[in-house]
């Protein structure tokens, strides 16, 4: 337990620390006079609408490959893994108990995972896509060091997208590199994994059995998975501009969204846990030109609020749910 408080507590206190550089540096005041509640409760719903877009996406790929899962069970399996990403490195953690609460919800761990890579090759298209079309549109507003972190993530992002292509395109790579890392652990440990191994390659071969699975009679399924996909990052990307209005800001809405892509392709790189301290100092910077700078401090803590806050509260309830069906994950 102390350990999980300990992990919980480094990226809130990283996340506080960041909002009170900006709240002295921009001379900005907690003013939730400021605020238009009934408009920033928006912002809210747009974003657990992405929750349930996201779920469309996991169960209409489960359904392609012949598992029927409900947007229930879908969603039960992306809550808790949000918030294990929010206190992980990165704001893309989370894929393992992802793949562990699917597991129990009657997937294989070769069919879970290909669900989940699956999804994410979907967001790697559609992220950029938008990306080239955010820097084409924002390029003169960006200084030049925001630009070289866009560009090594993206370039991050990209190059581990293709990486993980050639291991799905590729078993016996996959299988190769599994051996040669427990071969090396028997070694250090004085164990013998043979059995595990073997049961890794099963389920190496049931996720790329899946994969061709999808790719043949799954069509259909990854259409809607595509379309969950793509409504996911429409309605995420709108939360800051629904952020604004609620502060009386009256932006671009399609400039805030494409800013809004900038930033999440940043806090991809795995620096801090829940990408604290990165996200709040990429935003302020990214979104500073859009808002006066008294504004920025309750901008940034609403945005976060909603975006992370948010998925740590709901996370924790949800995870205390399925935890209390499926016990405790080994991977935690």
């Amino acid at each position: 337990m102390g350990f999980t408080k300990k992990t919980i507590a480094i990226p809130i206190s990283i996340s506080f620390g960041a909002m009170f550089l900006i709240f002295v540096y921009t001379r900005s005041h907690l003013s939730l006079g400021d605020v238009e509640f009934s408009i920033l409760g928006g912002a809210f719903l747009l974003h657990s609408l992405a929750w349930v877009s996201w779920s469309l996406r996991i169960q209409h790929l489960s359904k392609g490959l012949g598992r029927d899962l409900s947007l229930i069970d879908a969603l039960e399996a992306l809550l808790p893994s949000l918030f294990f990403a929010g206190i992980t490195p990165s704001s893309a953690g989370g894929e393992p108990l992802r793949i562990y609460i699917l597991k129990k919800k009657g997937l294989s761990y070769g069919e879970a995972t290909a669900v989940i890579l699956g999804g994410r090759f979907l967001d790697v298209i559609t992220i950029t896509g938008l990306a080239i079309i955010a820097l084409f549109l924002l390029r003169s507003g960006i200084s030049s060091l925001i630009l070289k972190i866009i560009h090594m993530a993206l370039v991050f992002l990209i190059v581990g997208s293709c990486l993980l292509l050639i291991f799905i395109s590729r078993p016996g790579i996959m299988k190769s590199m599994m051996k040669k890392i427990f071969l090396k652990m028997e070694q250090i440990m004085r164990k013998d994994y043979s059995r595990l191994i073997s049961k890794l390659e099963d389920e190496i071969d049931a996720f790329y059995s899946s994969i061709i699975t999808l790719m043949k009679s799954g069509k259909k399924s990854i259409a809607i998975a595509s379309v969950g996909t793509l409504g996911n990052w429409i309605l995420d990307l709108s939360v800051p501009w629904v952020i604004m209005l609620s502060l009386g800001i009256h932006g671009s809405l399609v400039n805030v969204m494409m800013i809004q892509l900038l930033v999440y392709i940043v806090v991809l790189l795995p620096l801090t846990p829940g990408s604290s301290g990165i996200a709040e100092g990429v935003a302020f910077a990214l979104f500073s030109p859009l808002a006066p700078g008294h504004i920025m401090g309750m901008f940034v803590l609403a945005w976060r609020g909603v975006m992370y806050y948010f998925n740590l509260i709901a996370g924790s309830i949800v995870g205390i749910k399925v935890y209390k069906t499926i016990g405790r994950p080994d991977i935690l």
